[in-house]
């Protein structure tokens, strides 16, 4: 024992010890879950690769020089036929065509994505005439598709799956078959688009042409039999701005609205920014526009379907105050009609229209937008409906 060293001394010697000991076993368990996650990293990428070769008929990978590559190529070029949809995007506002003059659309964000992917794995009764909407490809990160949360390969699993044991006819198996799948560094499908893709995800389908008037009576014919199943609608008159238009279908989605209707005078429900701002849910419901509303109106009206429309106008003098309708007093069978933030709904869809309907509002606040009114109108309409015997 050192005569010159306190019992003081010889406990801080020892406590440095133990924490230089503690300090090294730290450091060392630091390393070694780093070389697990750096294994499991590599493990991950290896499964990616191997999957990506035993799927090489539909999935490339696609870097930043085959993009700019594919945008100085003349069009015949596979590469370019596959990557041109999603060139330029900014100046693209409208839907494009395919060669075979099929209407295209852009679908941006990985929930849109998701949802367009999602679809797809129904197995829909083909009697109903509602297939899911068709896809043409996806563009997405290597995160996007792979990883956790969205991880879209588990629903492309699904859909592989779909198309080995499908219930579904042999046509629309072969459809959900053909979606191609891309994936790119986010600055590769930046590089594409024109502008910066921060989600990563993109995607490219068919606009469903055949979904006229005519379609969806038959639908609701083959779906709501006779009348005996509740039947909620939305009718859109005049909608002009594309954001809004996407916000109401995502507000009918979440009110378990059935289909919307669209009178010939609204934007387009596919353009670009409407499916965004829909995150998606413009490929669960049917958007369907008609050539003339008050004779759509007029057609629901009788039987089988009964519907009872009610038009949201802000006019004092209105049949009914949402707030004063009292609980189950709404059939079951019912039509919410929205017009424009501008114009409101048309004299002639008003007459068309079974009741008028205004929401409560103080004084000073003349109107509220149109995202915002249908969403308050749907709630309170649904809430209201008579239960299903």
């Amino acid at each position: 024992m050192d005569p010159y060293r306190s019992s003081d001394d010889m406990k801080d010697g020892t406590a440095r010890r133990m924490n230089g000991k503690r300090s090294r076993e730290a450091k060392i368990q630091k390393w070694q879950n780093k070389q697990t996650k750096l294994e499991k990293r590599r493990e991950e990428i290896s499964n990616r690769d191997e999957w990506i070769e035993k799927h090489s008929d539909f999935v490339s990978v696609i870097n930043l020089e085959d993009v700019r590559d594919a945008k100085n190529i003349a069009s015949g070029n596979a590469l370019r036929e596959r990557l041109s949809p999603y060139f330029n995007l900014q100046d693209n506002s409208l839907v494009s065509r395919a060669k075979d003059g099929r209407r295209r659309f852009i679908a941006e964000g990985t929930e849109t994505v998701r949802l367009l992917m999602q679809q797809l794995t129904v197995s829909n009764n083909s009697s109903s005439g509602l297939f899911p909407v068709e896809v043409e490809s996806i563009f997405v990160k290597p995160s996007v598709f792979f990883d956790p949360p969205v991880s879209l390969i588990f629903d492309f699993q699904k859909m592989i799956d779909l198309t080995k044991h499908t219930t579904v006819c042999v046509s629309e198996a072969a459809k959900r078959a053909k979606v191609h799948v891309m994936i790119g560094a986010e600055n590769v499908l930046s590089e594409a688009a024109g502008f910066t893709i921060s989600r990563g995800a993109l995607a490219c389908g068919f606009v469903p042409e055949n979904r006229n008037f005519a379609w969806l009576m038959e639908y609701f014919r083959k779906t709501r039999m006779s009348g005996e199943g509740e039947l909620r609608l939305l009718a859109l008159d005049g909608i002009c701005d594309t954001a809004n238009l996407g916000s109401v279908v995502r507000c009918a989605s979440a009110f378990g609205v059935h289909a919307v209707l669209l009178s010939k005078d609204c934007c387009d429900p596919w353009y670009r920014r409407a499916v965004r701002v829909s995150m998606g849910h413009i490929f669960r419901i049917p958007c369907v526009r008609v050539d003339n509303l008050v004779q759509a109106l007029t057609a629901l009206s009788q039987e089988p379907f009964a519907v009872t429309s009610y038009a949201a106008v802000i006019d004092p003098r209105a049949d009914l105050l949402l707030e004063n309708i009292a609980q189950g007093a709404i059939p079951k069978s019912w039509c919410c009609i929205v017009g424009s933030e501008g114009k409101g709904i048309s004299c002639d869809v008003i007459q068309a229209a079974t009741t008028t309907l205004r929401i409560g509002m103080y004084d000073h606040v003349d109107s509220l937008s149109v995202p915002v009114a249908t969403g308050i109108l749907l709630h309170g309409l649904s809430e209201r409906s008579k239960p299903l015997l």
